[in-house]
């Protein structure tokens, strides 16, 4: 299960996302519909329409970014399928990863940058990383076509925090 929203917030340092939402309602548009095991594709079809006026796509998974999963684990991660579809409806994506344990941290960076990029979701934005445990990153991903200055804001944001700073992975 992981939810998409629209909007700005806080990154919340202890990941208690629950009490930055209740703080943070007025700006963010939340779609919280389950995943269907058979039907993701009418979820992400659901999403799309509800995020309609919206430019920037928070997902928020509980596993993160892979490429292919199958069977019921696949609604815990963000597939690259709805990365494209996000990108094709010109949204710029933003979703969250934790750090791998058994890696090293701009190994682990590469890693999931080179799948991004095997799949045709590349991107070039800096990685907003949150020093709490577990290290949690930001991923940003926009459409070539969005003229949106995204590195400025990231740089911006990571400024007006001291346990976040900026990867350049790229």
């Amino acid at each position: 299960f992981f939810q998409a929203e629209a909007g700005i917030r806080d990154f919340c340092l202890s990941r208690g996302l629950g009490d930055v939402y209740k703080r943070q309602k007025q700006y963010i548009n939340f779609f919280n519909e389950p995943i269907k095991f058979n039907n993701r594709k009418k979820w992400l079809e659901q999403s799309l329409y509800h995020h309609r006026d919206e430019q920037i796509i928070f997902l928020d998974p509980d596993n993160g970014f892979v490429i292919n999963k199958t069977g019921k684990k696949s609604m815990k991660y963000v597939l690259a399928e709805d990365c494209k579809t996000y990108l094709q409806n010109n949204k710029i994506i933003i979703f969250c990863q934790f750090q791998s344990f058994r890696k090293k941290t701009f190994d682990h960076l590469k890693y999931i940058f080179k799948k991004l990029n095997d799949c045709d979701v590349a991107t070039s934005l800096p990685v907003i990383r949150n020093r709490t445990g577990p290290n949690t990153f930001f991923i940003s991903i926009k459409p070539k076509q969005v003229k949106i200055n995204l590195d400025k804001i990231l740089e911006k944001y990571s400024l007006q925090y001291n346990k976040v700073e900026l990867i350049n992975v790229v």
